[in-house]
Formats: structure tokens, sequence, C-alpha cells
């Protein structure tokens, strides 16, 4: 199938009009839009510039159920040499495109992205199995109108970052009973005059927890993670890069760096990134949210929320099913890594209610890559 021009409809998520658009290479794209979908034209239109410039795009606004639009289109158009996209927007549109399509005799095509199909519609109906190209989140996000404002991947490479993510999984027991140690503003005391540095308060802490501090403190100095200054009652810990401290001192995310890496280990996965802030317009605001891991496999988006915890319920498993949807639709896999079992028996029913996948830590990292990589790419 050859073509000088292709017929996509707009819609919330536009992958299968992408792909279609790279398979086939037209001279002409034309996206059939409702009035409300403005602003997700832009970004599809800004996107084809920088991905296909050597590709006309242009937008017709046609309102739902709207058969004489959509025909006044077709007919302007020459079937031998247009191919018409039916993946995408409001259903009423896209039975009506495919009907007016069929009767004046145009190629047609629907793709089917989760299978890596491509279907040929009409006289001599077929289905292909299609190579199609690498999407990466960077292009899923713009495409739905998502600016990525930044995103902590690079901390998931350092060295020092693995090592100690390796050694707090090795330790969970250990992490769970004095974590919360770490947020005491009596105990580890931040001085704002001087970011990398944090004074221990001795003062506040038992003959145990300070027998395992000081094999914490022994183990970051073995792999030049710090430099300490101890004073009567006080040990002065200075970090040797900017991102340690950070790392450290916030909730969870270890287990982001620990989920990033395993995932990045699955050959399957194009893509991945962690500590990922985005933000999209809802009308005339912008809405901010935070995503633990993102990833990508052949198109279908992976959303990852990551619980250093027990205490995660039906908030947490909302916010992780709307934000997959809005970035992902109905193909995004969901899925919430936890150290431990929710304390309410009745969030794994939930989660499983909504599509969501529980995968619960334990000490075999084996058994979590494969878990996870079970999920990925059922």
């Amino acid at each position: 199938m050859k073509t000088n021009v292709l017929i996509n409809l707009l819609d919330k998520h536009n992958e299968g009009n992408l792909l279609a658009t790279d398979q086939f290479k037209p001279n002409k794209v034309l996206y059939l839009k409702s009035k409300e979908n403005d602003n997700l034209y832009n970004q599809i239109e800004k996107y084809h510039k920088e991905n296909f410039p050597l590709v006309d795009i242009k937008s017709y606004c046609i309102n739902e159920g709207d058969i004489e639009g959509i025909n006044n289109i077709l007919n302007g158009l020459i079937p031998e040499e247009t191919i018409v996209n039916v993946t995408g927007g409001k259903r009423i549109n896209s039975l009506i495109l495919l009907n007016q399509a069929l009767i004046k005799g145009f190629d047609i095509i629907y793709v089917d992205i989760l299978n890596k199909k491509l279907y040929k519609l009409g006289e001599n109906s077929n289905d292909i199995f299609q190579q199609f190209k690498d999407i990466y989140l960077d292009d899923i996000l713009k495409i739905t109108g998502a600016n990525i404002l930044l995103d902590s991947t690079t901390i998931s490479t350092y060295p020092d970052v693995i090592s100690i993510t390796k050694k707090i999984y090795k330790n969970l027991e250990i992490w769970h009973k004095y974590k919360n140690k770490l947020y005491d503003g009596n105990i580890f005391i931040h001085d704002y005059a001087e970011s990398n540095k944090i004074i221990v308060n001795l003062e506040y802490l038992n003959d145990e927890e300070t027998r395992i501090l000081k094999i914490c403190l022994i183990y970051l100095q073995n792999i030049c993670a710090i430099q300490c200054k101890k004073n009567k009652g006080e040990i002065k810990i200075y970090f040797q890069n900017d991102y340690l401290k950070g790392f450290i001192f916030k909730s969870g995310t270890w287990l982001e760096v620990l989920t990033n890496i395993v995932v990045r280990e699955i050959k399957e996965i194009d893509d991945v990134k962690s500590g990922v802030v985005f933000v999209w317009d809802e009308g005339k605001t912008k809405v901010k949210n935070e995503f633990d891991v993102l990833a990508v496999k052949d198109d279908i988006l992976i959303c990852i929320s990551c619980k250093d915890s027990s205490k995660y319920d039906e908030s947490t498993l909302n916010e992780l099913d709307v934000y997959s949807k809005r970035l992902g639709g109905d193909n995004a896999k969901k899925i919430l890594v936890a150290t431990k079992e929710p304390s309410k028996k009745c969030i794994n029913e939930r989660a499983d209610a909504m599509g969501i996948n529980l995968v619960i830590l334990d000490k075999d990292i084996n058994k979590f890559k494969s878990s996870l990589k079970k999920i990925i790419n059922n």
C-alpha cells in the first residue's frame, strides 16, 4: 500500500497515528479533530515537524457524528492516493469514517499496537504482523500533551548509589526498623548553609542505634561517599557528591533506583526513566504529577509506583490508575511495587479489580525481576 495522503483521527493517545505515518510515509497527513482538542493537535503538529519534517500536516474540525463533514473531506480526496486510518478518535466518528471510506473505495487500515499488527480493512481484508518503530518515553509524553519537568534517572547509574541501594535491599529488616530515625530532626540536623553537610546528634540514639550508625558510616567511608568528623556527642558528615544526601534522606528513593535497575535489565524494555516529574494542561491550568518509574515496551507505557512500606491505600491505587490512563491510555501497564503487604487487606482485591499488578519485594532479586518481566511481557 502506497499513499500520498493519510487520514488520522486525533485521539488522546496517538501512537497508532504516528506509527501509521512512519509506516506509510505519506506526503500529507490530515487529522480529523474536535474543537476541544486544539491544544492536543498543537502538540501533535509540533511533534510532526520535529520527527516528520518532510510531511505536510493539516487538520479539519468535525463534530461528533458529523457524517456530512466527513463526507466533504473524503469527496475532496482521490481514493487511489489515500489511506484512511480508523485507529483512534470518537467511536462514532471512527465508524462513520470506516463506513464512508468503504463506500467510496478508499484503502482502510487499523493499527493494533498491543499485538503489533496492522489490519487492512475492506475488500481483501487481512492482518499483517508489523515490526513498528520504537516510540520512546519522551515521544509518548509529548504526544499526550505532557512535558517532563525533570527526572532523576541518571542517579540510578551512579556506582555509589547502586552500592547503597543493594546494601539497603540486603538488610531490609534492619532498614525498616530504623529508617524513620533518618527523618528525626533532633538526630539528623541538616546544615542549610552547607548543603552537603549533616550533623548527627548522638544524644538521641541508644547503644544499638549508635552501633548500627557506626557500621553504616564505615561502609559509606569505604565507598568514598562521605567524610566524617567526630566531636563530643555529635558526628559531622560531609557527603562527597551533591546527589547523595538527597538520595539517602528522600523517603523511598532507593526503591525507585532498585526498580529502575531491575526494569533496565529486562531486554524487552525500550526505555526507562525514574523520578519523572511531568506537567500537562487541563484547560487553563497546569497539573503537575510524578511517577516513580516509567518504562516503555513495544509502544506500551509501563507505569510503576514504589512504596517502601505497608501504608498504601485506595488513594494510592486511584492515583496510579488515573495517571496511567492519562499518559498511556487503556493499554498502559500499571504496577505497584511495595516492600510490605498492604496494611488493609482489601487493597489486594481492589488493585486486582483496577488492573493494577501488586508486586511485593522479597529477599530474592531474581524473583522480583521475574515478576516484573512476566507482567511487562504478558
